[in-house]
């Protein structure tokens, strides 16, 4: 029964603490990069027998402190696949960062988004991702797994790749 007469009292005191002719403050949303023209390659990778990896868009966190890498796995193979990239490193405005992204189950002929966060870093060091250790394989999980590094693809296009040069 106590906590019944709280309530009441509680929405009393917001009530009585709130100033009505205050102005309304709107938070700034966080800066986001508009999408690369990247839906058009994703179909014509999700029809041609590859698994394609790329930066979709990179998105600068600048309240938090980091940079976002939405990285795309798109699948142009028939069976589903488990792609990513380890311990590779972004760099470019004179600085760089190692990161990781995990490898990401697609389905046939669709494309899924990995986020990678280059933590305390801002965006100006997102040009090139060099190095890395490429994973891909089709039926991942099964006793009948295999590679498809054979056919795994880095699309440059938000972020350049040199992985494959």
């Amino acid at each position: 029964m106590k906590h019944l007469v709280l309530v009441p009292a509680a929405l009393f005191a917001l009530a009585a603490c709130s100033n009505s002719d205050a102005p309304e403050v709107e938070a700034e949303p966080a800066p986001v990069a508009a999408p690369s023209p990247m839906s058009a390659q994703n179909t014509s990778a999700a029809e041609d027998g590859s698994v394609v990896i790329s930066v979709d868009r990179v998105v600068d966190e600048t309240q938090f402190g980091n940079c976002l890498l939405m990285i795309a796995v798109s699948n142009g193979l028939e069976e589903t696949v488990s792609a990513g990239l380890f311990t590779f490193e972004v760099s470019g405005g004179g600085e760089s960062t190692g990161a990781s992204m995990f490898p990401q189950t697609t389905e046939p002929g669709e494309t899924k988004l990995a986020q990678v966060i280059l933590s305390g870093q801002s965006c100006d060091v997102a040009q090139v991702i060099e190095g890395g250790q490429p994973q891909c394989s089709v039926n991942p999980g099964s006793q009948d797994a295999t590679s498809c590094l054979d056919v795994l693809v880095f699309e440059d296009n938000a972020v350049d790749f040199s992985v494959n040069d």
